[in-house]
């Protein structure tokens, strides 16, 4: 690499969109020569549904997972061993898993963004969203 950088990418936001071969991609590591310097982190939180799990893996090259592993070793307790055991066995099925999920969160979204528009506001789908306390619109009395 040119400038000789570690770009660590968190990729815990749920994708909306599911490839078109049904594989997970990461942002970076497709690239040339990213694999020696480029580790991503994943979630499996909303894309298998296990919030408050607070579990994931990383992908990159050896060296570097190596050195996160060893650097989780001296600050953490590491997740419940049954979880991690669980957390393997979906792994397994983690693309079809994650497409699964990502289609209910994608409906859920559009039936957010088709109510608010019922109501009056204006809302783009495949953003992030903020719900706004003590918000009115035309259809909405405080009372």
């Amino acid at each position: 690499m040119r400038f000789g950088l570690l770009l660590i990418a968190p990729m815990q936001r749920l994708s909306f969109k599911s490839p078109r071969n049904g594989k997970l991609k990461g942002a970076a590591l497709p690239l040339p020569g990213a694999l020696s310097r480029v580790l991503e982190l994943h979630s499996l939180s909303k894309s298998c549904s296990l919030a408050g799990w607070r579990i994931g893996f990383a992908a990159g090259s050896p060296e570097l997972v190596k050195r996160i592993r060893h650097i989780k070793f001296n600050t953490d307790f590491g997740t419940f061993l049954p979880l991690q055991c669980v957390a393997a066995e979906i792994l397994d099925e983690l693309e079809t898993l994650s497409a699964r999920n990502s289609a209910i969160y994608a409906t859920r979204m559009h039936r957010f963004v088709e109510g608010a528009a019922s109501l009056g506001w204006n809302i783009p789908p495949f953003t992030r969203y903020f719900f706004p306390v003590g918000a009115s619109s035309p259809r909405v009395r405080r009372g």
